[in-house]
């Protein structure tokens, strides 16, 4: 606790020498402490503790005046801040506060600048006060320099004369203890007082200097701040916590009131200075206060000298006063001393007020007890007896309640919102003359204890919103909206403070977008022509940024919608359309169409897709020579004569073959194939050892066909004729009439038989033939014209042929197709095995391997079965093998994949032909002994060392032996392809 001197008095006539004034504060809070005695203290004299008798000293608590002086900067900084309102409400309701506090208070207004304004001198009206203060809301700024140290200096001696000029009309020993509050948002820059002027004046004043600092700048230095006043500095940085200053203060000023105390004190005996030092033990002391006692001594002594007891009786003063009885005294300080249970100052009343004087011993007919301290009607009560005992009852019977009270002993409020003792005063949260309004006009009713929705604070003196203004918290701060004001003025501002921009806002008074392509009122949506989360993509994708209003390279047209290069392909124009080619599509992707549109085929070219040549009998992929079996310069001309044109596809009647070269029937013979064999056969005869003639004539011409000298004996003529009638003649060398026949036949068809005497001896006979094409007769193949390479060919009773070598090379960039070479056509059935046991594999018409699925279901294994062309389980177990695996390329064994998942090798009947010159025997490929090549025809002919024998052209054969098993004619491939042809 801390003990403030107020105010001495020294020599006056009282009945002491010295009275000293002071307060006593709670350290922690500022408030004044109250309730204390003089045994709560001990008096120092001249540094030593002073007995309280011996000193003749008294405390006695005192109520006393505040005189509060506000201070109030008017310099232009505070109005610029924006707080003069805050300013002003805030010190309006200290006045209110300490106004219902201490009704006695006196309060002083000045505002400064470069000089200290006095708005209102000290008044107890508080409503002047108050306009006074009002006024500053909406005053005009002052001069720009600050005189805040002269404006303290004014402030202290302001103060200092009216409580002098208040003590000095009240002779009753007033008390007063004076409070300046001095706002300011800045240092002192008038230049006109210094700082320790002002702090002189503090330290001369028994008055609080309290400063309070609004920091909105860097103007206000809080280390030269701390150096003014007497009290703590407050600096505040929010208007929030200006206000809550200025309630704080209020409170703490009120309660100063009834902290007061005064010290009764004679001098001591010895002339000269001293001092008299007010202590409360262990909690703090006064400032010594110096006196001097020499004034006492020359006037005849100390105030309480020994020479001023006297007996009473004798009827001599004490002190200026008569003792009131025979056995009291005049102490040694010179003040009664009473007996008897008598007291006052002349020892003439009962110190106890309920007994009779002068005796002092008996009780007043209205008190009993040992203390007289009971009514003698026990239901009354009261310090004169004329109350009910109990106050909650009622005169005159004591029986009912008071209206105000209720309960069975009366000692309750009917109304909860009174307080006890009396119940007619409201309880501290509330006020009105029913106690049904709330003392605290922020606080909610019913219990007055929490705020109303707007308010805030332990006693409701702030704002729920941080954003709200003080007091009545409906109005917003600038910049703020809301029934609450928690949103901004400016909706495209952000929270908290509302005084940056959202994010998505930039500008004065964030009224323009950051992001320059997006618009609406939350900046969401994109201006026409973009898009994207950050409208930071064209619209349009074929326009360009930054302002997509032109067209990206490659585009064009006024929704750049079109290609710039007519021969690109949209949407993308980054690639040519399917028709062209080139860097810059300025070529036609197909060679054979012809620019602008690469839609007209070239001249030389036709069909759907120029891919066929425009003449027909011409070759791609020029088209600008002939097809190799075309000739002239038309190319309508078959190189090869003996086929038929145009399209030099079928052989001229009576041809045959790839190359026609071959007669049909092959039993057909000149170079025109229109020839067969006529044969004569001269079977003997009469005149047989003659010699003799024969000839053919054709019937058509009368020209003989053929003619000729017969040989002796038997003989045979074979001649080449056309289909006909011919007349055979025969004619012995002698004229004579031999015995002769000859049969004549022609493919070995027994055609006529001549066999006749001709003639008296004439030697002479015919007989008439006619003669038809047909096939050539053969004993074996090998008597069969060649049909070429892609004909096989068998001996039946004549000459039959059959495709044979598929997908073999017959020429350059030719293979066999059908029994006919034709260009592309490559494949070679034996390579077409995909090795999948649910495919078949051969050559389709086009001369390409298809390998086509086989039938779903069809077994491929243990387990297995073919689906979709794909070996698969059928959920049955099993599995482990297929057939292509179990080929182990042996032909003198039977390969077969069983049930359980496993390759089972069945040997074949011995002696089957695995070769030329090979027979199968126990399940092995052997010679028999008989000649022949030994080949082995395996199914890895095409593989280095397993013998397989190529073309000319270097080209494999299908497989490795003809059908006789004999090795194919040609040069041994070592390689694994024919690269390696020797």
């Amino acid at each position: 606790m801390k003990v403030r001197k107020l105010d001495t008095r020294v020599g006056e006539p009282t009945a002491f020498g010295i009275t000293a004034a002071f307060m006593i504060t709670d350290c922690g809070t500022g408030k004044g402490v109250s309730g204390l005695t003089t045994t709560s203290f001990t008096i120092e004299e001249d540094g030593k503790a002073v007995d309280a008798i011996e000193s003749a000293s008294v405390i006695l608590s005192r109520t006393a005046e505040p005189y509060l002086t506000v201070v109030l900067d008017n310099t232009p900084t505070v109005r610029q801040s924006g707080a003069t309102d805050a300013i002003a409400d805030g010190a309006i309701a200290l006045v209110d506060n300490l106004s219902k506090a201490a009704p006695n208070a006196r309060v002083a207004v000045h505002w400064f600048d470069i000089k200290a304004d006095v708005k209102q001198d000290f008044t107890n009206d508080f409503a002047k006060a108050k306009s006074a203060i009002e006024a500053y809301k909406t005053a005009s700024a002052g001069t720009p320099s600050t005189n805040l140290y002269g404006s303290i200096v004014a402030a202290v001696g302001l103060s200092k004369q009216a409580q002098q000029a208040r003590k000095d009309n009240q002779k009753n020993g007033v008390l007063t203890y004076g409070n300046i509050v001095v706002f300011t948002d800045g240092a002192d820059n008038a230049a006109i007082n210094t700082l320790q002027d002002a702090q002189e004046a503090i330290a001369d004043t028994n008055d609080e200097v309290q400063m309070v600092g609004f920091k909105h700048s860097d103007e206000l230095d809080p280390e030269t701040f701390k150096k003014l006043g007497n009290a703590p500095a407050v600096v505040v940085t929010s208007i929030e916590k200006l206000k809550s200053a200025f309630a704080a203060k209020a409170d703490q000023i009120a309660s100063l009131a009834n902290g007061t105390y005064v010290l009764g004190y004679c001098t001591p005996k010895a002339a000269g200075t001293h001092t008299v030092t007010i202590r409360l033990p262990g909690k703090g002391a006064s400032d010594p206060v110096p006196f001097d006692a020499t004034p006492f001594q020359t006037q005849g002594g100390p105030a309480c000298g020994v020479d001023k007891f006297q007996k009473a009786c004798d009827g001599l003063m004490c002190g200026g006063l008569w003792c009131g009885g025979c056995f009291d005294t005049c102490n040694a300080q010179n003040v009664c001393e009473c007996t008897g249970g008598k007291g006052g100052a002349k020892c003439d009343i009962c110190l106890n007020s309920h007994k009779e004087f002068p005796s002092c011993d008996k009780c007043l007919p209205l008190y009993t007890g040992a203390d007289c301290d009971q009514c003698a009607d026990a239901s009354k009560g009261g310090d004169l007896c004329d109350g009910c005992a109990n106050f909650g009852f009622a005169l005159p019977g004591c029986k009912a309640c008071k209206p105000e009270f209720t309960g069975a002993n009366c000692d309750q409020c009917s109304n909860l919102n009174t307080a006890l003792p009396t119940c007619t005063t409201c309880q501290p949260e509330f006020k009105g003359a029913a106690c049904d309004e709330c003392a605290n006009e922020h606080a909610a009713l019913p219990n007055c204890k929490t705020c109303q929705p707007s308010f805030a604070g332990d006693q409701c003196t702030e704002c729920a919103s941080p954003n709200a203004v003080y007091p009545n918290c409906a109005q917003c701060k600038p910049g703020f909206t809301g029934i609450a004001c928690d949103q901004c003025s400016n909706p495209n501002m952000a929270l908290p403070g509302c005084t940056a921009c959202k994010p998505a806002f930039t500008g004065p008074n964030c009224s323009q977008c950051v992001n320059a392509n997006a618009v609406g009122p939350d900046c969401q949506a994109c201006k026409p022509g973009f898009t994207g989360i950050k409208c930071d993509e064209c619209a349009n994708p074929n326009m360009a940024l930054p302002a997509c209003n032109s067209c990206k390279p490659g585009f064009a047209g006024d929704k750049c919608d079109q290609c710039a290069n007519a021969n690109m392909a949209y949407p993308g124009c980054d690639k040519c359309k399917p028709e062209f080619a080139g860097e810059n599509c300025d070529e036609c992707s197909n060679p054979n169409t012809e620019l602008p549109d690469c839609k007209a085929c070239k001249p030389a070219f036709a069909g759907a897709n120029c891919d066929a040549c425009a003449n027909p009998n011409m070759a791609l992929p020029a088209c600008s020579s002939c097809k190799p079996e075309f000739k002239g310069a038309a190319c309508n001309e078959c190189v090869n004569n003996l086929k038929i044109a145009p399209k030099c596809e079928k052989c001229s009647p009576g041809f045959s073959g790839p190359d026609c070269a071959t007669c049909s029937p092959a039993g057909n013979a000149g170079a025109k194939c229109d020839l067969v064999w006529l044969v004569l056969d001269f079977q003997g005869g009469e005149g047989a050892d003659y010699k003799h003639t024969w000839g053919v004539v054709s019937k058509l011409t009368g020209k003989p066909v053929a003619s000729g000298n017969g040989k002796v004996g038997k003989w045979s003529q074979t001649v080449e004729v056309s289909p006909g009638d011919y007349e055979v003649w025969l004619k012995d060398s002698a004229t004579m009439d031999p015995k002769m026949s000859i049969s004549i036949s022609t493919c070995g068809d027994l055609a006529a038989t001549l066999q006749k005497y001709c003639g008296n001896y004439s030697g002479y006979c015919s007989t008439l033939v006619k003669v038809s094409l047909c096939k050539q007769p053969c004993k074996t193949a090998w008597d069969c014209a060649d049909g070429g390479f892609c004909l096989g060919k068998s001996c039946g009773a004549q000459c039959e042929y059959y495709p044979a070598n598929d997908g073999a090379a017959c020429g350059s960039g030719m293979a066999c197709l059908g029994g006919v070479c034709k260009a592309g056509a490559t494949c070679d059935p034996t390579k077409c095995n995909d090795a999948n046991a649910c495919t078949t594999d051969s050559c389709d018409a086009s001369g390409k391997c298809a390998n086509k699925p086989a039938a779903d279901g069809l077994a491929c294994g243990s387990g297995l079965a073919c689906k979709s062309g794909t070996c698969v389980s059928t959920g049955g177990g099993g599995g482990g093998c297929t057939p292509s695996s179990c080929n182990d390329s042996n032909p003198c064994t039977t390969d077969t994949c069983g049930s359980s998942g496993k390759c089972s090798y069945a040997n074949v009947t011995d002696g089957t032909n695995c070769g030329n010159g090979l027979a199968c025997k126990a399940g092995a490929c052997v010679s028999t002994g008989g000649g022949g090549s030994g080949h082995f025809c395996d199914t890895h002919c095409g593989e280095q060392g397993k013998g397989c024998y190529c073309d000319a052209d270097c080209k494999k054969f299908s497989d490795c032996c003809d059908p006789t098993g004999t090795k194919k004619a040609g040069p041994v491939c070592t390689g694994s392809t024919c690269a390696a042809c020797k």
